[in-house]
């Protein structure tokens, strides 16, 4: 398919699911979408051609749980709004053109358990308030440009399984708040962190894939990693 999305689909006020993805659809996003259909539980419409940001009416979605919007060349800042979808449980937004900081509001995105804003150029620092996201469960910052240290707060996400933050500039030592998290997946390569490894990671008894090569770690190897017996691939 290709064209835009049609201005009458905000007529569609019963709509609670649309899947638009893997098309050659372009334009901006019509207002429409936003002010019309406000029974939407489930929203993909990534990869396609979409362009422009996000508009602030996207808080009317307060029904919203799914937003797939990935793959697509949409840009600017996350308006404040987004903060509203406090049922929002998956924010899937890999691959545009999003840029930071985020918005302090998206600490109210309370039933979040997914988030992915990979290969964006974000261009800032984590922002302390992902701690308060505390059903948190997946974050993907890859490729997004990030600088900074990982903040401390992190490890307030108590459901935290997988952390994604390769390929970035992100600087300081790993915070000793992670310790502490159901953590399988960690990922952190290729960035420019600093100190010696610690022995805390040998808490992460679930981990199966801990990946921190090309960063500037010194020190020894910490025997402590013996104690991960379901290590899949581990990189130093």
């Amino acid at each position: 398919l290709t064209g835009e999305i049609p201005e009458s689909f905000g007529n569609l006020t019963r709509l609670q699911f649309l899947d638009l993805s893997n098309n050659f659809l372009s334009g901006s996003l019509p207002i429409t979408l936003f002010t019309g259909t406000l029974s939407l539980i489930s929203v993909d419409i990534s990869n396609n051609s979409f362009s422009g940001e996000l508009p602030a009416e996207i808080g009317n979605w307060k029904n919203l749980t799914a937003l797939y919007i990935g793959l697509n060349k949409l840009s600017g800042t996350l308006p404040k709004e987004i903060g509203k979808l406090s049922r929002l449980e998956i924010f899937y937004s890999p691959s545009c053109l999003i840029e930071g900081p985020l918005p302090e509001e998206m600490e109210n995105l309370e039933s979040l358990t997914k988030l992915d804003l990979s290969y964006n150029p974000l261009r800032c620092s984590i922002p302390k308030f992902i701690g308060k996201l505390k059903k948190l469960k997946i974050l993907n910052l890859v490729f997004s440009e990030l600088n900074g240290s990982i903040p401390s707060e992190l490890g307030n996400c108590s459901n935290l399984t997988s952390v994604m933050l390769s390929f970035n500039s992100l600087s300081g030592s790993l915070p000793q708040g992670l310790s502490q998290l159901p953590i399988k997946t960690f990922s952190a390569e290729k960035n420019l962190l600093h100190g010696v490894l610690p022995s805390w990671l040998g808490k992460w008894a679930n981990v199966d894939s801990l990946l921190l090569s090309a960063n500037r770690f010194s020190g020894v190897i910490p025997p402590e990693l013996g104690n991960c017996s379901v290590m899949e691939h581990l990189s130093l």
